[in-house]
């Protein structure tokens, strides 16, 4: 089995949850060292609103102690999980910032009225979606099938009825 220095064990868009069962799967991987794999974070933002909320902690006094810090898999995830109305907030975001694209009031901007009106149409189609919740409800039911999902997965590693340690060779690390 393959494994990497570095994983991602926080994730600004995902649950408390998809962190502990990630962490704990991860802290499995060890190699003859007995040396833990290092950890990531981000935001995973698509809007500046969540941007930083999420990050890679390493001792480190520049940029060149950070990447060597960080190949040596001494750093750790910090900031915040996910949460539905934080994530709503950035599709709406999102979606309102195309409607300022369409009606040139954002620096990006359609510059001809064939560009701008099929995204139009398909505004003014949509908006009733918008102004009742609808991209709201599909985040939070998209939040419920991951709900559902990692308690499947918690169930499936309570049934082991002792955790599996993998040893990786150092020929197997992932660079």
């Amino acid at each position: 089995m393959r494994r990497f220095l570095l994983y991602e064990t926080r994730n600004g868009t995902q649950s408390e949850t998809y962190r502990r069962l990630t962490t704990e799967s991860i802290g499995r991987l060890r190699g003859r060292a007995r040396q833990r794999p290092g950890e990531t974070g981000g935001s995973d933002a698509h809007t500046l609103l969540r941007a930083g909320r999420t990050w890679t902690e390493c001792e480190a006094t520049d940029r060149d102690s950070f990447l060597a810090a960080l190949s040596e898999g001494r750093s750790v995830a910090g900031g915040e999980d996910g949460e539905l109305l934080p994530l709503a907030r950035d599709v709406y975001a999102i979606i309102f910032s195309y409607y300022g694209q369409l009606f040139g009031r954002t620096r990006v901007r359609f510059e001809t009225l064939g560009q701008r009106l099929p995204g139009a149409l398909f505004c003014a189609a949509t908006l009733p979606t918008h102004l009742i919740g609808f991209p709201l409800i599909c985040t939070g039911v998209n939040q419920l099938a991951k709900r559902v999902g990692l308690q499947r997965i918690e169930s499936a590693l309570a049934r082991v009825s002792e955790p599996l340690e993998i040893e990786v060779t150092e020929a197997e690390v992932e660079v």
